[in-house]
């Protein structure tokens, strides 16, 4: 009885056993292959990607950034992936950037920026700001000419100013507008103007570009109303002007030896240079200097330092020809104190050559005489 049971059990195994063979067994297909297999169909037969977004997202419940990714893999381009998320998710430009981020891993956040700037052009036309943000992110001057002069149809005046905003170099922006637009010397001053290029920038394209003389610039900016003053700074700093260099610049456009004096100290070049100047390239006496510095308001103790240091004389003398220029006793009597470091008594004793009362100084210093 136990072997008719045994041999009953073991058919039945067997029978099981063959059926399970005859029997395809079809996998179940998770949601995910389902998505990615309905994609791909779409793409290869020529479904346009916004229809094909719109149709996933409809078929589909998972979340954009899944379906951005599936559109990618099946094959759609990475422009097409863009235009996905612009038009048929409905995504603005500042929200699509991380979404796109996090997709095309393959590519730069400078490559994202430029995708973006292409499909959303018309947006961004209005929205400067966003613009601005996503130019800065775009590494190349000439990929962001190339943006704005053929997506947002900019004329040159425009794209320089959208640049120089953006914080791009004035100069090399200008650099790829006159190989893109063909732009003649004429049409760059033109241009700089026209774009409220500052002193500084003007100054530096001009100089980098045509490799035009301080001299040149200067009567540039100065003939189309700069200030001469903030003219002169930017080409001190520009050209490392010296004194003499400056002042040779100033007496070509005639400039007399005041006016160019006034303007050195104005720049801010150091006595001791500006002396040397009057001494050595105007043949200025001492007496002449600090004649000519008094009239400018230029104080003692500067000029008594450019009789000292430039004209190499005494202290005796240097007295004597500022008294001679109509410094006051007191104006001398501190200059020799707090600005030469001299003692009462010797102050005393090197006033006394001038038959000074010695209690001029005493009561200078309050003390009885």
């Amino acid at each position: 009885m136990k072997n008719i049971l045994f041999l009953a059990m073991l058919l039945l195994i067997l029978l099981i056993i063959g059926c399970s063979e005859d029997e395809v067994v079809t996998p179940p297909i998770n949601d995910n292959e389902k998505l990615n297999k309905r994609t791909v169909e779409l793409f290869n037969q020529g479904v346009e990607v916004v229809e094909a977004a719109i149709t996933i997202d409809r078929e589909f419940s998972f979340d954009d950034n899944v379906l951005l990714k599936s559109l990618y893999n099946a094959g759609y381009s990475v422009s097409d992936v863009v235009k996905a998320i612009h038009i048929a998710y409905e995504y603005n430009s500042r929200l699509a950037e991380p979404i796109l981020i996090e997709i095309l891993k393959n590519k730069t956040e400078a490559d994202i920026a430029e995708l973006i700037l292409s499909e959303y052009a018309d947006e961004l036309k209005t929205r400067r700001e966003d613009l601005k943000y996503f130019l800065q992110k775009v590494v190349n001057i000439e990929s962001k000419v190339q943006i704005l002069k053929n997506t947002f149809k900019e004329n040159q005046k425009l794209i320089l100013i959208i640049l120089k905003d953006v914080g791009d170099n004035s100069t090399e922006v200008i650099k790829v507008l006159i190989n893109n637009f063909q732009l003649t010397k004429e049409d760059v001053k033109i241009l700089i103007l026209e774009a409220e290029c500052t002193a500084s920038e003007i100054a530096d394209a001009l100089r980098t570009i045509y490799n035009s003389s301080a001299s040149e610039v200067f009567q540039f900016l100065s003939d189309n109303g700069f200030p001469v003053i903030q003219v002169l700074n930017v080409l001190k700093d520009l050209y490392n002007l010296s004194t003499l260099q400056m002042t040779q610049l100033l007496e070509e456009k005639d400039y007399d030896v005041s006016e160019i004096t006034e303007v050195l100290i104005e720049l801010q070049y150091s006595y001791e240079q500006i002396g040397i100047v009057l001494k050595d390239y105007f043949h200025y006496s001492a007496e002449a200097t600090t004649s000519l510095l008094k009239q400018l308001n230029v104080n003692i103790e500067n000029i008594a330092d450019i009789l000292i240091i430039v004209y190499n004389l005494t202290i005796p003398v240097t007295v004597e020809i500022l008294y001679e220029a109509g410094f006051s006793i007191e104006e001398i009597i501190d200059l020799l104190y707090h600005h030469l470091n001299l003692g009462v008594q010797e102050i005393i004793d090197l006033l006394s050559y001038f038959n000074l009362d010695p209690c001029v100084v005493l009561n200078y210093f309050n003390i009885p005489c």
